[in-house]
Protein backbone atom coordinates (compact mmCIF):
# COMPACT_ATOMS: atom_id res chain seq x y z
CA UNK A 1 0.00 0.00 0.00
CA UNK A 2 2.94 2.67 0.61
CA UNK A 3 4.09 1.57 -2.41
CA UNK A 4 1.24 3.26 -4.10
CA UNK A 5 0.55 5.80 -2.28
CA UNK A 6 4.07 7.00 -3.19
CA UNK A 7 3.64 6.28 -7.42
CA UNK A 8 0.58 8.20 -7.06
CA UNK A 9 1.94 11.21 -5.38
CA UNK A 10 4.90 11.24 -8.41
CA UNK A 11 4.63 14.42 -10.51
CA UNK A 12 6.15 15.04 -13.87
CA UNK A 13 6.94 12.84 -16.56
CA UNK A 14 5.73 8.90 -15.65
CA UNK A 15 5.58 5.94 -18.24
CA UNK A 16 4.09 2.34 -18.55
CA UNK A 17 6.86 0.83 -16.77
CA UNK A 18 5.76 2.34 -13.38
CA UNK A 19 2.25 1.68 -14.03
CA UNK A 20 3.37 -1.92 -14.51
CA UNK A 21 5.12 -1.74 -10.78
CA UNK A 22 2.03 -0.85 -9.43
CA UNK A 23 -0.28 -3.82 -10.85
CA UNK A 24 2.13 -6.46 -9.61
CA UNK A 25 3.13 -4.90 -6.49
CA UNK A 26 -0.66 -4.84 -6.09
CA UNK A 27 -1.13 -8.55 -7.54
CA UNK A 28 1.82 -9.42 -4.95
CA UNK A 29 0.11 -7.69 -1.54
CA UNK A 30 -2.84 -9.84 -2.59
CA UNK A 31 -0.94 -12.85 -2.98
CA UNK A 32 -2.92 -13.67 -6.44
CA UNK A 33 -1.01 -14.58 -8.85
CA UNK A 34 -1.51 -14.28 -12.90
CA UNK A 35 -3.57 -17.16 -13.90
CA UNK A 36 -5.67 -16.25 -11.41
CA UNK A 37 -5.77 -12.26 -12.44
CA UNK A 38 -6.38 -14.35 -16.09
CA UNK A 39 -9.31 -16.08 -14.40
CA UNK A 40 -10.54 -12.73 -13.34
CA UNK A 41 -10.57 -10.69 -16.10
CA UNK A 42 -10.59 -12.94 -19.48
CA UNK A 43 -7.39 -11.61 -20.99
CA UNK A 44 -4.27 -13.80 -22.55
CA UNK A 45 -1.35 -14.34 -20.19
CA UNK A 46 1.12 -12.52 -22.66
CA UNK A 47 -1.12 -9.03 -22.20
CA UNK A 48 -1.18 -8.93 -17.99
CA UNK A 49 2.98 -10.18 -18.35
CA UNK A 50 3.20 -7.22 -20.87
CA UNK A 51 0.83 -4.92 -18.52
CA UNK A 52 3.29 -5.42 -15.45
CA UNK A 53 6.66 -4.85 -17.59
CA UNK A 54 5.21 -1.79 -18.64
CA UNK A 55 6.23 -3.22 -22.53
CA UNK A 56 3.59 -0.65 -24.54
CA UNK A 57 5.15 -2.12 -27.58
CA UNK A 58 3.08 -5.43 -27.21
CA UNK A 59 0.26 -3.12 -27.50
CA UNK A 60 0.97 -1.52 -31.22
CA UNK A 61 -1.50 -2.84 -32.69
CA UNK A 62 -4.04 -2.96 -30.12
CA UNK A 63 -3.41 1.14 -28.83
CA UNK A 64 -7.59 1.32 -29.09
CA UNK A 65 -7.94 -1.17 -26.34
CA UNK A 66 -4.85 -0.95 -23.67
CA UNK A 67 -7.19 1.46 -21.43
CA UNK A 68 -9.47 -1.65 -21.58
CA UNK A 69 -7.17 -3.95 -20.64
CA UNK A 70 -5.78 -1.57 -17.86
CA UNK A 71 -8.87 -1.08 -16.36
CA UNK A 72 -10.09 -4.57 -16.18
CA UNK A 73 -6.29 -5.17 -14.32
CA UNK A 74 -7.06 -2.32 -12.24
CA UNK A 75 -10.74 -4.03 -11.11
CA UNK A 76 -9.13 -7.21 -10.29
CA UNK A 77 -6.77 -5.70 -8.16
CA UNK A 78 -8.82 -3.18 -6.42
CA UNK A 79 -7.19 0.17 -8.23
CA UNK A 80 -8.73 2.88 -8.76
CA UNK A 81 -8.53 2.92 -12.74
CA UNK A 82 -8.75 7.00 -12.25
CA UNK A 83 -5.35 7.06 -10.65
CA UNK A 84 -3.48 5.48 -13.09
CA UNK A 85 -5.36 7.12 -16.38
CA UNK A 86 -3.38 9.75 -16.83
CA UNK A 87 0.02 8.32 -16.65
CA UNK A 88 -1.34 5.71 -19.36
CA UNK A 89 -2.63 8.58 -21.97
CA UNK A 90 0.84 10.19 -21.37
CA UNK A 91 2.90 7.13 -22.08
CA UNK A 92 0.18 6.68 -25.15
CA UNK A 93 1.05 9.97 -26.25
CA UNK A 94 4.84 9.94 -25.91
CA UNK A 95 4.66 6.26 -27.62
CA UNK A 96 2.19 7.93 -30.83
CA UNK A 97 5.02 10.62 -31.14
CA UNK A 98 7.73 8.57 -31.75
CA UNK A 99 6.51 6.32 -33.84
CA UNK A 100 5.03 9.12 -35.95
CA UNK A 101 8.62 10.85 -36.06
CA UNK A 102 10.17 7.33 -36.98
CA UNK A 103 7.37 7.14 -39.53
CA UNK A 104 8.05 10.52 -41.01
CA UNK A 105 11.69 9.96 -41.29
CA UNK A 106 11.29 6.48 -43.29
CA UNK A 107 9.21 7.86 -45.60
CA UNK A 108 11.57 10.75 -46.65
CA UNK A 109 14.47 8.52 -47.27
CA UNK A 110 12.18 6.09 -49.70
CA UNK A 111 11.16 9.25 -51.50
CA UNK A 112 14.67 10.54 -51.74
CA UNK A 113 16.12 7.18 -52.88
CA UNK A 114 12.68 6.72 -55.48
CA UNK A 115 13.97 10.06 -56.93
CA UNK A 116 17.33 9.02 -57.08
CA UNK A 117 17.11 6.25 -58.87
CA UNK A 118 13.90 7.59 -61.47
CA UNK A 119 16.61 10.61 -62.45
CA UNK A 120 19.68 8.28 -62.88
CA UNK A 121 17.35 6.14 -65.18
CA UNK A 122 16.29 9.01 -67.15
CA UNK A 123 19.90 9.95 -67.86
CA UNK A 124 21.06 6.72 -68.11
CA UNK A 125 18.32 6.34 -71.29
CA UNK A 126 18.93 9.65 -72.81
CA UNK A 127 22.84 9.11 -73.05
CA UNK A 128 21.91 5.31 -74.39
CA UNK A 129 19.23 6.46 -76.80
CA UNK A 130 20.27 10.23 -77.85
CA UNK A 131 19.11 9.87 -81.37
CA UNK A 132 15.57 7.96 -80.25
CA UNK A 133 15.06 10.87 -78.14
CA UNK A 134 15.46 13.45 -80.92
CA UNK A 135 13.28 11.60 -83.45
CA UNK A 136 10.19 11.88 -80.63
CA UNK A 137 10.42 15.38 -80.26
CA UNK A 138 10.45 15.73 -84.40
CA UNK A 139 6.85 13.40 -84.62
CA UNK A 140 5.75 15.03 -81.84
CA UNK A 141 5.57 18.46 -83.60
CA UNK A 142 5.06 17.03 -86.91
CA UNK A 143 1.52 15.66 -85.94
CA UNK A 144 0.62 18.93 -83.69
CA UNK A 145 1.17 20.72 -87.51
CA UNK A 146 -0.96 17.86 -89.51
CA UNK A 147 -3.66 18.44 -86.40
CA UNK A 148 -4.09 22.26 -87.33
CA UNK A 149 -4.00 21.91 -90.73
CA UNK A 150 -6.65 19.15 -90.68
CA UNK A 151 -8.84 21.62 -88.47
CA UNK A 152 -8.42 24.40 -90.58
CA UNK A 153 -9.96 22.45 -94.05
CA UNK A 154 -12.47 21.31 -91.73
CA UNK A 155 -13.68 24.76 -91.05
CA UNK A 156 -13.43 25.72 -94.28
CA UNK A 157 -15.50 23.10 -95.67
CA UNK A 158 -18.40 23.69 -93.19
CA UNK A 159 -18.65 27.47 -93.45
CA UNK A 160 -18.73 26.96 -97.44
CA UNK A 161 -21.70 24.27 -96.91
CA UNK A 162 -23.32 26.71 -95.17
CA UNK A 163 -23.28 29.78 -97.21
CA UNK A 164 -24.45 27.52 -100.06
CA UNK A 165 -27.31 26.39 -98.63
CA UNK A 166 -28.18 30.02 -96.63
CA UNK A 167 -28.38 30.85 -100.98
CA UNK A 168 -30.55 28.04 -101.91
CA UNK A 169 -33.30 28.03 -99.33
CA UNK A 170 -36.38 30.04 -101.31
CA UNK A 171 -38.26 33.14 -99.69
CA UNK A 172 -41.39 32.06 -97.92
CA UNK A 173 -44.71 33.10 -99.26
CA UNK A 174 -46.85 35.49 -98.04
CA UNK A 175 -48.91 33.93 -95.06
CA UNK A 176 -52.13 35.90 -93.83
CA UNK A 177 -52.12 36.21 -90.23
CA UNK A 178 -55.11 34.52 -88.52
CA UNK A 179 -56.61 36.36 -85.93
CA UNK A 180 -55.32 35.08 -82.00
CA UNK A 181 -57.87 32.71 -80.23
CA UNK A 182 -58.70 33.72 -77.25
CA UNK A 183 -57.08 31.63 -74.37
CA UNK A 184 -58.78 29.56 -71.72
CA UNK A 185 -57.10 29.43 -68.80
CA UNK A 186 -56.99 25.33 -67.33
CA UNK A 187 -57.16 24.54 -63.73
CA UNK A 188 -53.25 23.72 -62.70
CA UNK A 189 -53.40 20.86 -60.23
CA UNK A 190 -50.80 22.25 -57.73
CA UNK A 191 -49.78 19.76 -55.11
CA UNK A 192 -49.36 21.19 -51.50
CA UNK A 193 -46.51 22.74 -50.32
CA UNK A 194 -44.41 20.13 -48.07
CA UNK A 195 -43.99 21.01 -45.10
CA UNK A 196 -40.44 22.47 -44.29
CA UNK A 197 -38.20 20.66 -42.40
CA UNK A 198 -36.62 21.83 -39.19
CA UNK A 199 -32.64 22.75 -39.43
CA UNK A 200 -29.99 20.67 -38.28
CA UNK A 201 -28.46 22.55 -35.29
CA UNK A 202 -24.94 21.93 -33.42
CA UNK A 203 -24.74 22.79 -29.78
CA UNK A 204 -22.37 23.05 -27.25
CA UNK A 205 -23.22 22.02 -23.63
CA UNK A 206 -19.55 22.21 -22.24
CA UNK A 207 -16.08 22.14 -23.97
CA UNK A 208 -15.78 18.86 -24.77
CA UNK A 209 -19.67 18.23 -25.14
CA UNK A 210 -21.40 18.60 -28.56
CA UNK A 211 -25.44 18.18 -29.34
CA UNK A 212 -27.42 17.74 -32.64
CA UNK A 213 -30.73 18.63 -32.39
CA UNK A 214 -33.42 18.25 -35.06
CA UNK A 215 -31.95 15.37 -36.67
CA UNK A 216 -34.60 13.45 -38.60
CA UNK A 217 -32.53 11.99 -41.00
CA UNK A 218 -28.74 10.12 -41.76
CA UNK A 219 -26.32 12.40 -41.50
CA UNK A 220 -22.44 13.47 -42.14
CA UNK A 221 -19.79 13.71 -39.54
CA UNK A 222 -16.55 14.52 -40.58
CA UNK A 223 -13.12 14.48 -39.19
CA UNK A 224 -9.80 16.26 -40.89
CA UNK A 225 -6.64 16.07 -39.59
CA UNK A 226 -3.48 19.01 -40.22
CA UNK A 227 -1.14 16.98 -38.31
CA UNK A 228 -0.34 13.06 -37.80
CA UNK A 229 -2.67 11.64 -34.98
CA UNK A 230 -3.40 8.43 -33.58
CA UNK A 231 -7.48 8.14 -33.21
CA UNK A 232 -10.16 5.65 -32.03
CA UNK A 233 -14.17 5.93 -31.18
CA UNK A 234 -17.18 4.43 -30.18
CA UNK A 235 -20.38 4.41 -31.10
CA UNK A 236 -23.09 3.98 -28.59
CA UNK A 237 -20.67 2.13 -25.94
CA UNK A 238 -19.13 -0.31 -29.22
CA UNK A 239 -15.50 0.17 -30.39
CA UNK A 240 -16.01 1.71 -34.00
CA UNK A 241 -14.48 -0.77 -37.45
CA UNK A 242 -14.99 2.53 -39.76
CA UNK A 243 -12.85 4.40 -39.58
CA UNK A 244 -10.84 2.28 -38.19
CA UNK A 245 -8.34 3.04 -34.98
CA UNK A 246 -5.08 3.76 -36.51
CA UNK A 247 -2.57 6.89 -36.48
CA UNK A 248 -4.17 9.38 -39.12
CA UNK A 249 -1.35 11.12 -41.32
CA UNK A 250 -1.92 15.05 -41.75
CA UNK A 251 -4.00 15.43 -44.49
CA UNK A 252 -5.80 12.33 -44.03
CA UNK A 253 -9.66 12.76 -43.29
CA UNK A 254 -12.40 10.30 -42.85
CA UNK A 255 -16.25 10.41 -42.40
CA UNK A 256 -18.67 8.93 -39.90
CA UNK A 257 -22.50 8.55 -41.53
CA UNK A 258 -25.00 8.49 -38.29
CA UNK A 259 -28.79 7.52 -37.95
CA UNK A 260 -30.62 9.37 -35.53
CA UNK A 261 -33.25 6.50 -35.19
CA UNK A 262 -30.91 4.25 -33.66
CA UNK A 263 -27.49 5.83 -32.63
CA UNK A 264 -27.23 8.31 -29.61
CA UNK A 265 -23.97 9.15 -28.75
CA UNK A 266 -20.36 9.02 -30.76
CA UNK A 267 -17.70 9.08 -28.49
CA UNK A 268 -14.05 10.47 -30.30
CA UNK A 269 -10.61 9.77 -28.94
CA UNK A 270 -7.31 12.14 -30.11
CA UNK A 271 -3.97 11.25 -29.73
CA UNK A 272 -2.67 14.89 -30.48
CA UNK A 273 -5.85 17.16 -30.71
CA UNK A 274 -3.71 20.41 -32.39
CA UNK A 275 -5.03 20.60 -35.85
CA UNK A 276 -8.17 18.61 -35.84
CA UNK A 277 -11.30 19.92 -37.56
CA UNK A 278 -15.02 18.72 -36.80
CA UNK A 279 -17.72 19.00 -39.16
CA UNK A 280 -21.54 18.13 -39.55
CA UNK A 281 -22.79 17.44 -42.86
CA UNK A 282 -19.61 19.66 -44.39
CA UNK A 283 -20.69 22.47 -41.64
CA UNK A 284 -17.31 23.37 -39.39
CA UNK A 285 -18.15 22.91 -35.72
CA UNK A 286 -16.05 25.83 -33.66
CA UNK A 287 -13.68 24.77 -30.66
CA UNK A 288 -13.85 25.65 -27.69
CA UNK A 289 -10.54 28.17 -26.99
CA UNK A 290 -9.67 26.20 -23.93
CA UNK A 291 -9.04 22.95 -26.40
CA UNK A 292 -8.81 24.28 -29.35
CA UNK A 293 -5.17 24.21 -29.37
CA UNK A 294 -4.30 20.83 -26.94
CA UNK A 295 -1.07 19.58 -27.80
CA UNK A 296 -1.99 16.07 -26.11
CA UNK A 297 -4.76 13.51 -25.99
CA UNK A 298 -8.87 15.33 -26.01
CA UNK A 299 -11.66 13.41 -26.22
CA UNK A 300 -15.15 14.85 -27.74
CA UNK A 301 -19.22 13.69 -26.92
CA UNK A 302 -21.26 13.92 -29.62
CA UNK A 303 -24.89 13.41 -28.38
CA UNK A 304 -27.93 12.96 -30.82
CA UNK A 305 -31.30 14.53 -30.82
CA UNK A 306 -34.42 13.25 -32.87
CA UNK A 307 -32.95 9.86 -32.34
CA UNK A 308 -36.16 8.00 -32.05
CA UNK A 309 -38.97 7.05 -34.43
CA UNK A 310 -41.45 9.45 -33.36
CA UNK A 311 -38.95 12.57 -33.31
CA UNK A 312 -38.14 11.70 -37.10
CA UNK A 313 -41.41 11.59 -38.32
Amino acid sequence: MDHAIILWDKKGDVDMKEIGELLKAKRLEKGLTIEEIVSRTKMPSARIIALEEGDISAFKDDLTYLQFFLQSYCRAVDIDYSQVKGMMNDSINQYTTHLDKTAIQEHLESEKNIQKQSSQYVRDYQAAHPNQVKRKIDFSLFTFIAVVAVIVICLVVAVGFFLKQRNDVPAPPNVIAEPEKPTIDKPTNEKPEEPVKPELTVSKTDATHFVIENATEKFIVKVEFSKNCWFNGMMDQYAMSTPAARIYNASESFEIEVDPLKNKEIYLNFGVFNGVKLYVNDKAVEMDASIASNPSTQSLTISIGGNNRESAQ
